[in-house]
């Protein structure tokens, strides 16, 4: 209310000047009283919003920021191809088949890849060979197909070597065996035959290994070994160990 109109309220009910000074302190008291709440609703509005956006940010930061844990085991990459020690990604492990037996008294024969049972050698379990000998068997020896996990690497040749015994290749449309001795070169996913010397006494055979090597530019990149043990004449089993990367 202005000046104006109070003066002219006033007049017209004619109050005293006393209670003219008191009416008009009180109109002013309480339009002062109404700027000083509209100027706090303000103040506090303003900080309401300030608070707001500094809570906003903090969310945002938070969900945004890494979680650190030093005690958090890393998740592996299951996905990601072993590589050799200079860095490079060069080869991803061999797939070392075995023919296992059907049963104990089955002899290999010429006929094993439907007869025998075909299994992926896994590190250090152990199984059962079609029982072998070089009487009984139609076969140059124990046969074991040498592949690789991934076409695509730099591995152009495979080498073979065994501890005991020879290595020998056979062309099953053929029937032409190859002696070769305790080493060989193969193509990737061939098959070498195992078999125990039979100039020395193949019953005091026990323990034997077969290392495979994956060569890239003539260099070894990975190696696994097949363990073949005798429990008895005729009776061999097979594990592998874990690959190394060279």
């Amino acid at each position: 209310m202005k000046k104006k109109n109070i003066k002219d309220t006033f007049e017209s009910f004619s109050p005293s000047e006393e209670q003219q000074e008191n009416i008009y302190e009180s109109i002013i008291n309480k339009q002062t009283g109404k700027y000083k709440r509209k100027v706090h609703f303000k103040i506090k509005l303003a900080y309401s919003v300030i608070a707001c956006f500094i809570l906003v940010s903090i969310a945002v930061f938070i969900v945004n920021t890494p979680i650190s844990n030093n005690n958090a085991t890393q998740p592996s990459k299951v996905n990601s191809l072993p590589s050799t020690s200079d860095g490079n990604v060069l080869f991803n492990g061999f797939i070392l088949t075995a023919y296992a037996a059907n049963n104990e008294n089955g002899y290999l024969s010429d006929n094993y890849i439907k007869e025998a049972e075909k299994l992926v050698l896994s590190p250090y379990v152990k199984i059962l060979l079609s029982k072998y000998s070089l009487a009984m068997s139609s076969v140059p020896g124990l046969p074991f197909t040498i592949d690789i996990t991934d076409d695509e690497n730099d591995i152009k040749t495979i080498n073979v070597s065994t501890s005991s015994g020879e290595l020998s290749k056979w062309d099953y449309n053929t029937g032409i065996v190859s002696n070769i001795g305790p080493s060989a070169t193969i193509d990737i996913g061939e098959t070498i035959y195992w078999s125990p010397d039979f100039n020395d006494n193949a019953s005091d055979i026990k323990d034997i290994t077969i290392t495979v090597d994956a060569l890239s530019n003539d260099t070894i990149v990975g190696r696994q070994t097949i363990y073949i043990s005798q429990d008895e004449t005729g009776y061999y089993y097979a594990t592998v160990d874990n690959l190394k990367l060279l």
